[in-house]
């Protein structure tokens, strides 16, 4: 067997296997996975697999810096009727079957902890088109996806309700 085959096989049989959480209250660690692996598909799965990975960990890096408890926290944050990741809006959040595996691959791995790409734990944002507000710093850009720092992070946490 090839090494991506079998990187595939564990993702899917981790993907099948029943996770569950020590809270009732919160989503088992296989939403969490499966909210981050959408993210990954719908904000970069057309980028290359180094834009696809932070995507993945600028969600991380939004946990570590307390904008939400969980990844599917950070994912479904809104203001309103106005939604921190688009797909949300539109509902359209699940990850056609045959790309299933190779998103929750990734998102096991940004769970891990393994920050393949060296992603700063600062750069808390991303978009496709570059930002112009004053209060963002360009990382850098990776694919058509630009990742930002914010100069000053006073009051991020009560912008986005989980």
């Amino acid at each position: 067997m090839t090494n991506k085959f079998k990187l595939i096989l564990i993702a899917v049989i981790l993907f099948m296997g029943q996770y569950s959480s020590s809270h009732a209250s919160e989503p088992s660690v296989t939403m969490n996975q499966t909210c981050l692996a959408e993210a990954i598909y719908h904000e970069a799965g057309g980028e290359p697999l180094e834009g696809q990975y932070a995507v993945g960990q600028v969600i991380m890096n939004r946990i570590e810096h307390g904008v939400a408890k969980t990844p599917c926290g950070v994912v479904r944050q809104h203001a309103g009727n106005r939604y921190q990741f688009s797909f949300n809006k539109t509902r359209k959040t699940s990850v056609p079957s045959f790309h299933k595996a190779y998103f929750m691959h990734i998102a096991i791995i940004v769970m891990s902890g393994n920050n393949r790409y060296g992603l700063p734990s600062n750069v808390l944002y991303f978009n496709n088109t570059p930002f112009k507000a004053k209060k963002f710093s360009l990382y850098r850009k990776i694919g058509k996806q630009y990742f930002y720092t914010e100069r000053s992070r006073k009051n991020v946490e009560k912008r986005w309700k989980s």
